[in-house]
């Protein structure tokens, strides 16, 4: 399906005083396109857009398009983090409802405040029961994750149409087929929000890589920080970043230590001992 990380991190500007730290937040996501019955592709779509008030959003979705979650979604230039997840959850319900009555209405002859009306009294039939069950149980499977800035601390939310999920306290988040390797590998790093930002830059990258190892996600990237003032800063140089991670994926198979384990000279003991 998709992998989209963000960490929050501090930086200082030349301009600010040295105990001033602001928050940012590095996020990146993939550009790989799953369709049922095609397969899997790289994809130049992005899978992020920005909102009027400068909010971030991103989407794992089975189905969904994000241009279905943002459209005529009503966020204004003051609206705030939280009420643009608010008003996100809302959408996503809405839309769920309406995708839910036209399957409904199409295949059943049944609107949805008439399952629901069943739902609240006794059902006789086996096939009634089983029909309202999977109603009510229905989902998009589509997760947003919202990032940005109120009163300058930086937030990232996670949103279903059931749930708004804050991430702050945490640090990080992720959504998409590899969510679980892209988590595990920021825990792994020890991530936090007061991370320095060229480390959270790294611990974003590095989540993004682990998470190649789960179906779905593709190996192209978009990579940002994002600063309090709102602005995008686009990371162009990838190749640096696989260079670091490869270094360390490297780093303990070649430490010439491990000898020691065998009671076999290191090379710099084989030198001592000209």
């Amino acid at each position: 399906m998709t992998i989209c990380v963000a960490g929050i991190c501090k930086f200082n500007l030349k301009s600010d005083p040295p105990e001033k730290f602001r928050d940012g937040i590095v996020f990146v996501t993939d550009h790989m396109l799953s369709l049922e019955g095609l397969g899997q592709f790289e994809n130049p779509m992005k899978k992020y857009t920005v909102l009027p008030n400068g909010t971030y959003v991103m989407i794992a979705s089975n189905g969904v398009s994000l241009s279905e979650i943002i459209d005529g979604l009503g966020v204004e230039t003051n609206t705030s983090f939280r009420r643009t997840s608010e008003i996100i959850k809302e959408k996503m319900k809405q839309l769920r409802d309406s995708k839910l009555e036209s399957q409904i209405t199409s295949r059943l002859g049944f609107t949805l405040n008439e399952i629901k009306e069943i739902a609240r009294g006794e059902i006789q039939s086996e096939e009634m029961r089983s029909i309202v069950q999977n109603c009510l149980e229905n989902s998009l499977e589509t997760e947003i994750m919202l990032v940005g800035f109120e009163n300058g601390k930086a937030e990232i939310s996670v949103i279903s149409e059931f749930n708004i999920a804050p991430f702050r306290d945490y640090g990080f988040a992720a959504i998409g087929t590899g969510a679980m390797q892209a988590i595990n590998a920021l825990m792994f790093q020890q991530h936090s929000a007061d991370e320095n930002i060229f480390t959270a830059l790294y611990n974003v990258y590095k989540a993004k890589r682990n998470a190649e190892v789960a179906e779905g996600v593709g190996r192209n990237m978009d990579i940002y920080i994002l600063l309090d003032n709102g602005q995008p800063l686009p990371i162009t140089n990838i190749e640096l970043l696989n260079q670091i991670y490869l270094d360390e994926l490297g780093f303990g198979k070649k430490d010439e230590r491990l000898k020691q384990l065998l009671g076999v000279p290191t090379d710099v003991e084989k030198e001592e001992n000209k």
